[in-house]
C-alpha cells in the first residue's frame, strides 16, 4: 500500500533542492565539449599507460653524481629518480642539478686569468666526492613539485600534477613504494592525440587562442660565447 505524499513532504523536498553548498555546484555544472576526454582520463589508470617491458633506469641518493650523469647519457634522459638505500623513492636529480653544481664549483676559475691549480684540484675534488643527495634540488619534501602516484589513481590525477605543479614527468610507485615507471609530459600528449576526436572543436583551436601565461625573458647567446 502506497502512502499518498503531505505538504511536509514536498516543504522537505523544496528545502533539500535550495541547499547551498557543493550540492549547488554540482547541479550547476556545465557541460563542455571536453568532458569525454576527462571521463576518459578519470576512467585510465596510471598503469595502462606504461609500456611493456620498458627499462626503468634509477640512481641511489649516495651515488656520485659522475655516475648518474653517465646513466644520463647512455639513456639519453635529462632525470633520474632518486631511491633511498633500502630502494623507496627519495626524489628527482635533473641534468641541471649537475650543470648547476659544476658551474658552482668553476665559477671562480674561470674569471681569473691565471689557474689557480690548488683551487683547481680542490674543486675536482669536491666533484668527485659530491652525491646525488648534496646536488639535487627536490628531495622528497612537502614542496617538492615531484610526488609520486601510486598505483590505482586515475589519468586525470598525473595530468592535473602536470598542468598545476608545472612538472614534465611522474613517479609511480608500487605498493612497495618502488618506482615502476614514469608518466611524462610526452606521453599525455601523446595520449591526447590517440584521442583527440574525444575534445571535438577544441582540436581545431589555435595556439593564440589558449590563455598562455606571460613568457619568462629568453635567455640567449651567441656562437662565440
Amino acid at each position: 500500500k502506497m502512502s499518498k505524499r503531505t505538504a511536509s513532504d514536498d516543504d522537505a523536498q523544496q528545502a533539500k533542492r535550495q541547499r547551498t553548498g557543493v550540492g549547488t555546484s554540482v547541479a550547476t555544472l556545465v557541460q563542455r565539449e571536453t568532458d569525454k576526454f576527462l571521463l576518459l582520463l578519470a576512467q585510465i589508470k596510471v598503469e595502462r599507460l606504461l609500456p611493456k617491458q620498458r627499462q626503468i633506469v634509477t640512481v641511489v641518493r649516495n651515488e656520485n653524481i659522475s655516475a648518474a650523469f653517465q646513466k644520463m647519457v647512455a639513456t639519453n634522459v635529462l632525470a633520474l629518480p632518486v631511491l633511498t638505500q633500502r630502494g623507496s623513492y627519495y626524489g628527482v636529480v635533473a641534468i641541471s642539478d649537475i650543470v648547476k653544481h659544476v658551474t658552482d664549483l668553476f665559477n671562480d676559475l674561470a674569471s681569473t686569468s691565471v689557474v689557480d691549480v690548488d683551487k683547481l684540484f680542490s674543486s675536482e675534488t669536491k666533484f668527485k666526492t659530491a652525491t646525488v643527495k648534496d646536488v639535487m634540488k627536490w628531495p622528497l619534501q612537502k614542496v617538492n613539485p615531484y610526488h609520486p602516484v601510486a598505483r590505482g589513481f586515475s589519468l586525470f590525477t598525473a595530468w592535473e600534477v602536470c598542468a598545476l605543479a608545472g612538472v614534465h614527468r611522474i613517479p609511480i610507485l608500487d605498493d612497495d613504494g618502488a618506482v615502476v615507471d614514469i608518466i611524462t609530459q610526452s606521453m599525455l600528449i601523446d595520449f591526447l592525440w590517440q584521442n583527440i576526436e574525444s575534445v571535438g572543436s577544441l582540436a581545431q583551436s589555435k595556439v593564440q587562442d589558449f590563455p598562455l601565461p606571460r613568457s619568462q625573458e629568453v635567455v640567449q647567446t651567441n656562437q662565440n660565447t
